[in-house]
């Protein structure tokens, strides 16, 4: 991968979501069997996002997959950005049935 100095683009949360799963699964091709998805689409997301970031997260050759020392430092803050995701859409969801506006009451 060529060395980059800062970002190429924004991060995309699919990236973050897939280098997420792959380190806890522990490889690409166990990451996307769990997704019912192709091995391909968690390679292209990983490199991706490993393009935006300029930045190795995982070392791969054949069927090795291993977090580089960036990917190790990198992934708890993706798990937050991810479980901040989460909080969001539920309170997002918990607002839809949320009464707008004031309210008075007459005695």
């Amino acid at each position: 991968m060529p060395k980059t100095h800062g970002s190429t683009g924004s991060v995309r949360l699919e990236g973050l979501r897939w280098f997420a799963r792959a380190a806890e699964a522990g490889s690409l091709t166990a990451a996307a069997r769990r997704a019912h998805v192709a091995q391909s689409t968690v390679s292209r997301a990983l490199a991706r996002l490993e393009r935006t970031l300029g930045v190795e997260l995982a070392a791969r050759s054949g069927r090795t997959f291993r977090l580089t020392p960036a990917g190790r430092a990198l992934l708890p803050h993706a798990r937050r950005v991810l479980a901040d995701l989460e909080r969001f859409e539920r309170a997002a969801v918990e607002t839809k049935g949320a009464t707008a506006g004031r309210v008075t009451l007459r005695l």
